[in-house]
C-alpha cells in the first residue's frame, strides 16, 4: 500500500487546504481518464512545483489519489477511523490527517455524482452456463450423496465514464437443489411481472 500512496506526497507542495480539496476533487473527476501533460502543467503551476520538475511525478499524484478514492469509494467507511485504515502507518501523519477530513467530507458527494452520472450503467450480465457436480468438489462441502451445480456468470462491470469501456468478471456460485428452486421460483415471478407490464 505504501508505494501506491507515494505519489500523494506532492500535496505537501499546496499552498493551502482548499488546493488539496480541490485537487482530490479533480482527481474524482478524472478518475478513470487520467490528467493530461497541460492538466499536469496547470497541477505543477498550483503546487508551485519547479517547472524542472519531471511531468511522471504529477501523473504519480493523480495515480495515487484516484486509487485512493476508488479504494474509499467501495470500503465505504463509516468512520475517519475506517478511512485511517486506508493509509500505511508510516505516512505522513498531517497530511493524512487533512486527506482524512477531505475524503470524509466528499464521500457522500462523489456517490451521489457517479449515481446521478447519465454514464453509469448497472453491471450487465453477458453470458452464463452451468455444470452439474455429482460429488462434493465445491464450495458447499456437502454430502456425496447430493447434487449441486455450479452456474458460472460473465458480467460486464458498471460503466462510470463514457470513454472507458469497463472488463467483464467471471463469477461462479454454486447451488444445491433447493437454493436452485427457490431461484427459479424468484426469476419465475419476475418473468411474470414484466409480462404482465408490457400487456398492459
Amino acid at each position: 500500500m505504501a508505494d501506491s500512496r507515494t505519489g500523494l506526497e506532492l500535496l505537501l507542495h499546496a499552498p493551502d487546504k482548499e488546493t488539496v480539496l480541490a485537487l482530490m476533487d479533480d482527481s474524482f473527476l478524472c478518475r478513470e481518464t487520467g490528467w493530461t501533460v497541460d492538466h499536469c502543467r496547470q497541477v505543477a503551476n498550483q503546487l508551485n512545483i519547479p517547472e524542472g520538475q519531471p511531468p511522471p511525478s504529477i501523473a504519480a499524484l493523480h495515480a495515487s489519489a484516484a486509487l485512493l478514492i476508488k479504494e474509499a469509494l467501495y470500503s465505504n467507511p463509516k468512520s475517519t477511523e475506517e478511512i485511517d485504515e486506508l493509509f500505511p502507518s508510516e505516512f505522513h501523519p498531517k497530511l493524512k490527517g487533512l486527506l482524512i477530513k477531505v475524503l470524509a467530507a466528499r464521500l457522500g458527494p462523489w456517490r451521489e455524482q457517479i449515481v446521478s452520472s447519465p454514464f453509469v450503467t448497472t453491471p450487465r450480465l453477458k453470458d452464463f452456463d452451468w455444470v452439474v457436480n455429482p460429488t462434493s468438489t465445491g464450495i458447499l462441502g456437502v454430502g456425496a450423496k447430493d447434487v449441486t451445480a455450479t452456474i458460472r456468470l460473465t458480467v460486464q462491470q458498471s460503466r462510470l465514464n463514457a470513454a472507458v469501456i469497463p472488463d467483464d468478471v467471471h463469477v461462479a456460485l454454486e447451488v444445491d437443489r433447493e437454493t436452485l428452486g427457490e431461484m427459479v421460483d424468484t426469476f419465475a415471478g419476475i418473468r411474470d411481472q414484466l409480462a404482465a407490464m408490457t400487456t398492459k
